[in-house]
């Protein structure tokens, strides 16, 4: 019975796929199942011989054991939501930064574009100008030869 019961710890130990924390809930889990499944064993195979204070210590240990194991739990908990915040943050300025560039950069492009539009509009000018006085002075060639 206590193999039996081993086995189908490990095997859910085994079907646990997920990461850090709920993994180690899950372990924690499996540990108190475990450790209550050898209480009932012990009841079972008649082995409480051994006097109350006995077994109050060592219930008091094993409740130890596991406030502390809670304990670094929480506490591990605690670092991951803190790098989870700071990545965050950290995220949030990029894009913000990002934000900024890119609203930069299309400002620059559209003085660019002005600029540009302004100097074909120039140079159209000037060529429009340019052929009058060509056609000036072929006119006046004409007329003078």
């Amino acid at each position: 019975m206590l193999f039996q019961m081993i086995k189908e710890l490990k095997l859910a130990r085994m079907s646990v796929r997920q990461p850090g924390i709920l993994k180690q809930l899950f372990i924690i889990t499996c540990v108190l199942t475990y450790v209550n499944m050898l209480f009932q064993m012990i009841k079972v195979l008649n082995l409480a011989r051994i006097d109350e204070a006995n077994q109050i210590r060592m219930l008091e240990q094993a409740l130890e054991e596991e406030k502390t194991k809670h304990a670094a739990i929480c506490l591990e908990l605690d670092k991951e939501r803190a790098a989870a915040a700071s990545a965050a943050d950290e995220a949030m300025a990029m894009i913000l930064r990002l934000q900024e560039d890119k609203a930069s950069i299309e400002m620059e492009a559209r003085q660019y574009q002005r600029m540009m539009e302004e100097n074909f509009a120039y140079d159209d000018e000037e060529m429009n100008i340019l052929k009058e006085i060509l056609d000036r002075i072929i006119r006046y060639l004409k007329y003078t030869s």
